[in-house]
């Protein structure tokens, strides 16, 4: 592990696999959030960086966005999501106003065809998000399920939705076919500003993080965790986390409840041992 960052463990990994997110909670300074918050301000700043450059050449040495994405929480969640090179998708400062109206659930990525490979998305909160300021809503262990972007979003009030209402420097990694929407901002005179920032991986994203204890009976129970939503289909959601387990760590006769095992083409004389 690199002194300058620091890499998601295994129970993390777990976390991030079972609900398709993970949350920092005031991780960023107050000063860089303040920085940033002026820096969202600016109108300039919604002008996208040039696509497909590497990650670490976007932004200049002294602005926020620099400092921020070298945070060594920030910086060792990208390594171990998406390698130490990754590219630079965009970027995009939202600015919701006062009297805004809830954005409709959707899904960023319908278009990509990948099913273990992932793209991540980070959302940073750089002022106080209570409820009255709206906040993003993230629909939980939903990453599994590709729609088509937005017909979605005639469901509203799902059991199990999260909204993040969060202090100052709270971080927000998310896979990007997470299913999510901007709550509506009902204060009177105050922007709300989230900063959002996609990332590709250039490398296989295998063994990236601390994968110690990676069958472990605690990251079995993460992964096996249940969703209101699911209903009876959360069976489905066990079979897909564990094939995105395995690509994971690398370790390909992972299973839950042998939801993989029963559907392997050619089994290997080990299980008959």
């Amino acid at each position: 592990m690199s002194k300058d960052s620091e890499l998601l463990n295994v129970k993390q990994m777990a976390e991030f696999t079972a609900n398709g997110f993970l949350r920092f909670d005031e991780v960023i300074p107050r000063e860089l959030c303040e920085k940033f918050y002026d820096y969202l301000r600016d109108a300039k700043q919604k002008i996208y960086k040039k696509r497909g450059q590497l990650l670490w050449d976007t932004w200049e040495e002294g602005t926020p966005v620099y400092e921020f994405i070298r945070h060594p929480i920030v910086k060792g969640l990208i390594y171990s999501l998406v390698g130490r090179n990754p590219r630079y998708d965009h970027h995009f400062p939202h600015e919701t106003r006062p009297g805004s109206r809830v954005q409709a659930l959707h899904q960023d990525a319908e278009f990509d065809p990948r099913r273990t490979a992932f793209d991540i998305q980070i959302s940073f909160f750089p002022q106080d998000t209570p409820k009255l300021l709206g906040g993003t809503r993230f629909l939980p262990s939903s990453h599994f399920r590709k729609v088509n972007e937005s017909v979605i979003g005639r469901y509203q009030h799902i059991k199990g939705m999260v909204q993040c209402e969060c202090k100052a420097g709270t971080v927000v990694v998310w896979h990007t076919d997470l299913w999510h929407g901007a709550q509506p901002n009902q204060s009177q005179d105050q922007i709300r500003y989230m900063f959002k920032l996609r990332l590709n991986p250039m490398e296989r994203q295998q063994k990236l993080f601390d994968t110690t204890g990676y069958d472990s009976q605690e990251v079995r129970q993460i992964l096996s965790k249940r969703f209101p939503w699911h209903g009876q289909s959360s069976r489905r959601e066990e079979f897909m986390r564990a094939r995105f387990w395995r690509e994971l760590t690398g370790q390909y006769d992972f299973d839950l409840d042998m939801w993989n095992l029963r559907n392997e083409a050619i089994p290997t004389n080990r299980y008959f041992n």
